[in-house]
């Protein structure tokens, strides 16, 4: 379990969800105790038993698939250490799971307007506005923005290293021509003066004008801003959807995995056009998806 709880670190998994996985990875291997069922030793018609069990204690879709990630977490782990070849659970899944669909989308004409309608009137504004930038052009999400560190841009190249977190996979992009110079005006004279302001010292990108490092309210204010600004605008989720809608009009859908960090290709393809109606239709119930 040391080893699993380590492993689930180095993903970046927050510690309550490391405690959550745990337990129910506990679970799992009191079931195979009790099946007499060698943990390496797993197979497909093993796990439909394991799923089954959760049904009838009264589990519902939902939370049989998020035991189902742990236990794929734990064979990802065997499998990274090369104690099994392949991973039992990795396609197991429960079906007719409600699945948030994009909503509200905007053209790439209209994010950039949003965009580039955003006021730089204090440091504070261009700092909030190199944030929305990196939403609008690289469809990064909050949690992403907040694990940037300094390090992660590299300017010479003109690319940005995200960071792995609890829901998305690291990936490097490329930066836009246009976000050059405002990264290198917030790096060498914005960042430091909001450093010396707020009495900081870190290696956080963007720095928080609060007592943590937080940068809720910083997100907070740039939602009101937008939407006092554009009446299209919704929240920031709105604009990574919609960057990832259009992408796909004419890219890969695994080049706009990677792009948009997804660890499941299933996640990108519930933002093609095309697939939400079928999306909206899944009635299947209590079936395993292999």
């Amino acid at each position: 379990m040391k080893l699993f709880k380590k492993y689930l670190q180095t993903k970046g998994y927050r510690l309550s969800t490391i405690k959550s996985y745990s337990d129910m990875l506990r679970h799992f291997k009191t079931w195979t105790q009790t099946e007499n069922i060698p943990v390496k030793d797993i197979r497909y018609p093993d796990l439909l038993a394991y799923i089954n069990t959760l049904i009838e204690k009264g589990d519902q879709n939902k939370t049989v698939n998020i035991k189902l990630r742990a236990i794929t977490l734990y064979y990802n782990r065997l499998k990274t250490s090369g104690e099994i070849k392949t991973n039992p659970a990795e396609t197991v899944r429960m079906k007719n799971i409600t699945r948030k669909l994009p909503r509200d989308l905007l053209n790439k004409k209209t994010t950039e307007k949003i965009y580039k309608e955003y006021p730089e009137t204090t440091i504070y504004d261009k700092r909030d506005k190199l944030i929305l930038s990196l939403i609008t052009y690289q469809a990064l999400t909050t949690g992403d923005i907040t694990k940037l560190k300094i390090r992660h841009i590299n300017l010479e190249k003109a690319k940005i290293y995200i960071p792995q977190n609890n829901r998305n996979n690291s990936r490097t992009l490329k930066l836009k021509a246009s976000q050059i110079i405002p990264f290198q005006i917030y790096i060498n004279q914005i960042r430091p003066e909001l450093l010396k302001n707020t009495n900081k010292q870190n290696d956080n990108l963007f720095i928080s004008t609060g007592i943590s490092n937080n940068l809720k309210n910083t997100f907070i204010s740039i939602r009101k801003k937008l939407q006092n600004i554009n009446e299209e605008f919704k929240d920031m989720k709105q604009i990574r959807a919609s960057v990832i809608t259009n992408l796909l009009k004419h890219k890969n859908i695994r080049e706009v995995q990677y792009f948009a960090g997804h660890r499941y290709v299933s996640s990108t393809e519930r933002y093609l056009i095309n697939n939400i109606e079928d999306l909206k239709k899944q009635v299947d119930k209590y079936h395993p998806l292999k």
